[in-house]
């Protein structure tokens, strides 16, 4: 299967090409760079709602029962469109830990219902796979001495699993 480069490649440097235009030459007292906002918080919640405001419905249920018997549930974008004698990119959408659960349908945030924004799909088409973890892979505790929450990797429970397989068994073409 032929990877689209040139798609990845375009889509890299509009994010590049933002992020530098965002930043300004000089650093702050901090010694970091600071980004100047380009958009207000009111706009940026009336944006982000927007996007949220997509139907779950767009993104196709799936469950995928690996060798060791361990289920994960996952939802599937696909392109508009699609041919079969086309190829197109995987996009691997994972979720924080607010979208830890069963339900198959807390980890479509932002970001997954972004890419199924219309005018995303028509130029940019992928499929998207959002999977949806019932655990937490770490425990998060107080390290009182730097006053922050640090992270404890808990066994995970979930194989690796072999990723040529699963796009030939899940995905349509």
């Amino acid at each position: 299967m032929k990877f689209k480069y040139d798609l990845y490649i375009r889509l890299l440097f509009v994010v590049t090409l933002t992020t530098l235009a965002a930043c300004k030459t000089r650093k702050g007292s901090t010694g970091y760079f600071k980004i100047k906002p380009t958009i207000n918080n009111d706009s940026a919640a009336r944006y982000k709602k927007n996007i949220l405001s997509v139907s779950n419905a767009i993104f196709t249920p799936f469950e995928y029962t690996g060798s060791n018997q361990t289920t994960i549930k996952y939802r599937l974008l696909t392109p508009p469109k699609a041919k079969r004698v086309q190829s197109y990119p995987l996009v691997l959408v994972l979720h924080g830990s607010g979208a830890i659960g069963a339900d198959n349908s807390a980890q479509l945030g932002v970001l997954a219902k972004l890419w199924a924004q219309a005018n995303i799909r028509a130029k940019y088409p992928a499929y998207v796979v959002v999977p949806q973890f019932a655990v937490r892979s770490s425990n998060y505790l107080p390290d009182n001495s730097y006053k922050v929450l640090t992270s404890t990797p808990r066994p995970f429970p979930y194989k690796r699993i072999a990723t040529n397989r699963f796009v030939k068994e899940n995905l349509p073409y």
